[in-house]
């Protein structure tokens, strides 16, 4: 035994189970936790559950669920009840336990407690965040069942498995962060299962098996733990060690985090560990000169002397797996991809994130069956792009054609589902298009889905077509400067049932039509001047129409010192005197107050009219033309 763990005294046995009785038809099939009308001394109904997880501990009965809401829960929680062979107690987080804002989160504080099973049977854990130094006791229990869980650091061991508890199952969980092992089994326990778990960045060892003959250790990925990876000591004989990935449990050199920690090998097995222990389908790498293998003492740095030297190991691999844990997901390519066992004992259906197994044809199965090693399944790539609607506009009774654009490296045979939006059954297909004809005017949402043989779904962005009334194809465009010698050009107004296709603008100065389906198009005039500008527009049924518009553009505009150019109450300007009815007076601007005498298209004044002897109007207009009504 390499390390001594302090017991535990439990001053009141329990025995699970017995001390409540309830009948069939007044035992709720669900508790809950959490909400704003929460109260521990309250039924637990979904009207108002427990606020503790720990009233729910004390209170579930066997084959009832305990759903635990989105939220922060503090404190440990020991489990008083059993639950029965078949019949569980099962306690179920909220959300994917990595999501902060979705999760439920069992912080236990600085006391590094955590879920506590002493003394019973039959529970099952899944989906929470255990978060600081909360973990995961097991003592003198049995058929605990501890799944997708997330267990990030503190000052102990992770999971820890003790005192003849028997049938425990450790899966699919992910423990990093520890100053002690991953996942620890002290003597007495029997038939643990230990599989497809993310064991990364312990202090300790990842999986630690001490003296517990019989010990599943399957599918997992055990990486950078700074004493080692899977280690059966003393005697854990008639263990299975199966497609597990190992990789890097080595010490790195220059590590601060492991310093002085004692390194024993990506995978190590006692001589009395030996007997009867299967290890093979495994890929063990290190990057270090340190041995891959400890095996009876004796230590080996490749599969292939390992398995001459041991028989065991004949199907293992020693190759980089490439960025698994920085990417969350596992390269379609890579080494342990369709290479794993999948007879193996203890090997799950789903992967660490519930994916399914899957094969990928573009890569040889090279174990038996077609799972990958280690905890994560590489997934199809199938990407499904957005939904494109042709036309985007069409009039009632006109057909539409919606499409998907489909990335499928492992060209998968995939059935289409093309909802329109509008009540109508969705048109199944195996292509990634689909022709439909609305009945009425409106807006419709258009959406896709995408499924594989095994189950996937892939869903597209979804976009929207407008349904119109027939109606003609009316042309509009309307031009205006927006800044030295450039103008706009807006053909927005335009209308038509169907989508308009193409807008052929011509600017009217000798420069080349411009063709886009944008609205508004900018253009720069090379001098100031008169122009036509003109939009032949064409819409998707090949209908056409124009409009014109001519558009005036001066050079720019020339800010210029406030000036007085004209006040008939002192003679500045051109009169002296009060205007009168009907009265007219023409005032020179080109050439004066530093105006230039040409190149001037327009200018701009503020006019006031004072003390009128009746009630008046002034009418300010060019000089030349005709007057404005």
């Amino acid at each position: 035994m390499r390390r001594s763990i302090i017991p535990l005294v439990i001053a009141v046995a329990m025995v699970a189970g017995s001390a409540v009785t309830a009948t069939a038809a007044t035992t709720p099939t669900d508790l809950f936790v959490g909400g704003p009308a929460c109260s521990d001394t309250g039924s637990g109904s979904q009207d108002t559950p427990f606020c503790t997880m720990q009233a729910a501990a004390a209170a579930v009965l066997p084959g009832q669920t305990v759903h635990v809401a989105h939220g922060r829960y503090t404190g440990d929680v020991h489990f008083v009840h059993s639950g029965e062979p078949g019949s569980p107690i099962t306690f179920v987080g909220a959300g994917d336990p990595r999501d902060g804002d979705t999760n439920s989160v069992l912080d236990a504080g600085a006391d590094g407690g955590g879920f506590t099973f002493i003394g019973v049977h039959d529970i099952d854990v899944t989906g929470f965040q255990l978060a600081d130094s909360t973990k995961v006791l097991i003592d003198h229990s049995d058929r605990i069942g501890v799944e997708h869980n997330v267990l990030t650091g503190g000052n102990a061991i992770g999971i820890l498995v003790l005192g003849l508890s028997g049938g425990v199952t450790i899966s699919r969980n992910f423990v990093s962060g520890f100053t002690g092992d991953g996942v620890f089994v002290e003597p007495g326990a029997t038939a643990t299962t230990i599989t497809t778990n993310l064991v990364n960045a312990n202090r300790g060892r990842g999986i630690d098996v001490d003296d517990d003959p019989g010990t599943i250790i399957t599918g997992n990925t055990v990486a950078v733990n700074c004493e080692g990876g899977i280690a059966l000591e003393d005697t854990a004989g008639g263990a299975t060690v199966e497609n597990n990935l190992v990789e890097d449990n080595d010490s790195p050199a220059g590590s601060a985090a492991c310093a002085g920690e004692a390194q024993l090998g990506e995978l190590s097995v006692s001589a009395a560990s030996t007997s009867g222990t299967t290890a093979d389908y495994n890929l063990v790498f290190t990057d270090e000169a340190d041995p891959l293998y400890n095996w009876a003492g004796d230590t080996f740095t490749d599969p292939a002397a390992f398995a001459t030297a041991t028989g065991q190991g004949t199907h293992d691999i020693d190759q980089d797996p490439g960025p698994f844990l920085t990417s969350g997901s596992l390269p379609t390519l890579s080494p342990p991809v369709d290479s794993a066992n999948s007879d193996a004992p203890g090997e799950t259906a789903v992967d660490i994130n519930g994916a399914p197994r899957v094969d990928n044809p573009l890569v040889p199965d090279t174990g038996v069956g077609i799972d990958d090693r280690g905890a994560l399944e590489a997934q199809d790539p199938l990407q499904v792009e957005g939904v494109t609607m042709s036309p985007t506009k069409a009039p009632v009774g006109q057909s539409v054609t919606a499409s998907v654009d489909v990335v499928n490296p492992w060209s998968t045979p995939l059935s289409f589902s093309f909802d329109f939006g509008d009540g109508s059954a969705p048109v199944v297909t195996s292509t990634p298009s689909a022709v439909h004809t609305y009945d009425a005017v409106g807006v419709h949402t258009v959406s896709v889905t995408a499924t594989t043989p095994a189950g996937v779904v892939k869903t597209a962005n979804p976009t929207t077509v407008q349904i119109a009334a027939p109606a003609p194809l009316v042309a509009d465009v309307r031009a205006f400067q927006t800044g030295p010698l450039s103008i706009a050009v807006d053909t927005g107004a335009s209308t038509d049932s169907w989508q308009i296709t193409d807008y052929a603008i011509d600017f009217g100065d000798g420069t080349p039509q411009v063709h886009t389906t944008d609205t508004t198009v900018l253009h720069t005039y090379a001098a100031p001047g008169t122009y036509t500008v003109s939009a032949t527009e064409t819409d998707f049924a090949i209908n056409h129409a124009g409009a014109v518009q001519q558009v005036t553009v001066a050079s720019g505009y020339f800010p210029t010192a406030p000036s007085r150019v004209l006040d008939t109450r002192d003679g500045t300007g051109v009169r002296l005197g009060k205007l009168g009815a009907n009265g007219v007076v023409s005032l020179k601007l080109a050439g004066t107050h530093g105006i230039p005498a040409t190149g001037v298209r327009a200018v701009v004044l503020n006019v006031t009219a004072v003390s009128p002897t009746a009630a008046s109007f002034l009418t300010v207009y060019p000089d030349g033309t005709t007057r404005p009504v």
